[in-house]
């Protein structure tokens, strides 16, 4: 069991998988003393546990009848706890398995006598129409039709179980895909989606608390400062590095739109300032990054021992002092003075 606690490609794990179910129900007695406690370890890699969800779940699937409710209660209570897991994809292939377990073992409960079953089979029930009819869960069994009901372990140890494909829609007569690998393309799809959705949810939001907070009669008053702004006199002279300052005719009028219209303009005008000082800022503060990056980089320096042709090494030459390189190593240092690799060079 300590293979599956490596990191593998899911093909190669699902053989590993495959060969422990298969051990574990020739064996009963390993899954009280080995399996139990595997599932019970909650700091183990999100991977070998998902690992060991497969393998406790087919056990209880496929063992014998006369053992299978011993496994049943020895596995199921390790296994609950995952569906609460904050791994999507161990939480995912937890549900999957799951449901088939209680598909098989808890029959539906009629809802009259409801009043005289424990709380557990009425908890379970609850738990069992969740995952059956909820729509995530739909959509994630939907993907993995096909693979998931076709699964035998007895089948899949012998050679046509390992190398044909279960899948009659995939040709491809060699590594089966395993249930694993379903379920991280599946969840992958549905955190693409989800980012989509949660983005266009926040510049909704902003929209909204936008047009809250702008009020009804504020569309008006933008409107009518905006043409104020537009009806400045033409001999205004802005001066971004002066305070603006009125004409002789122009009296400060504490009480009017056009000084509160030069006010606003006036604190546009710092506010660019701002904005241009930010920008340098931040444009030095890159450029000292990016001369931090260059001076860390390490100097090449070419090897070409093994090339005795004076045009190729004349060339190379030549693209050392292109690319700027620390030096170029030859054979023979004496090529330098060779008339050819000096017409070359030059």
């Amino acid at each position: 069991m300590s293979l599956l606690q490596r990191n593998n490609l899911p093909s190669v794990r699902q053989y590993l998988e495959t060969f422990a179910i298969n051990i574990y129900m020739k064996f009963p007695s390993l899954v009280a003393e080995q399996l139990v406690p595997l599932l019970r370890d909650y700091d183990m890699r999100p991977q070998a546990l998902s690992s060991h969800v497969f393998i406790a779940a087919n056990v209880i699937l496929h063992a014998s009848k006369d053992i299978q409710l011993r496994h049943l209660d020895e596995l199921l209570p390790p296994i609950l706890p995952l569906l609460t897991s904050h791994h999507h994809s161990l939480r995912g292939f937890t549900q999957v398995l799951l449901h088939q377990v209680l598909c098989k073992f808890f029959p539906s409960l009629d809802s009259k006598s409801s009043e005289f079953i424990p709380l557990e089979k009425r908890c379970f029930e609850d738990l069992k129409l969740y995952l059956a009819n909820n729509s995530d869960c739909m959509r994630l069994r939907a993907s993995m039709e096909g693979y998931l009901d076709a699964y035998n372990p007895k089948t899949s140890v012998t050679p046509a179980g390992i190398f044909v494909s279960r899948v009659e829609e995939i040709g491809f007569e060699c590594v089966p895909t395993s249930l694993m690998e379903q379920v991280i393309n599946f969840l992958n799809d549905v955190r693409e989606d989800l980012r989509c959705s949660m983005a266009k949810d926040i510049v909704t939001i902003k929209n909204e608390s936008l047009n809250m907070a702008a009020g009804p009669g504020s569309t008006e008053e933008v409107s009518s400062a905006c043409e104020e702004k537009l009806e400045l006199p033409k001999d205004a002279h802005l001066d971004f590095q002066k305070k603006i300052t009125f004409s002789k005719h122009e009296k400060p009028d504490l009480g009017s739109s056009s000084l509160l219209c030069k006010g606003e303009v006036y604190k546009q005008l710092l506010e660019m300032e701002k904005e241009d000082d930010l920008l340098d800022q931040l444009w030095k503060s890159r450029s000292l990054a990016l001369e931090r990056v260059r001076g860390n980089r390490q100097h090449i320096i070419l090897v070409a021992s093994l090339i005795d042709r004076i045009p190729n090494l004349a060339g190379l030459a030549r693209t050392c002092e292109v690319f700027k390189t620390q030096g170029l190593a030859v054979a023979d240092a004496k090529i330098v003075q060779d008339k050819q690799f000096q017409l070359i060079r030059f």
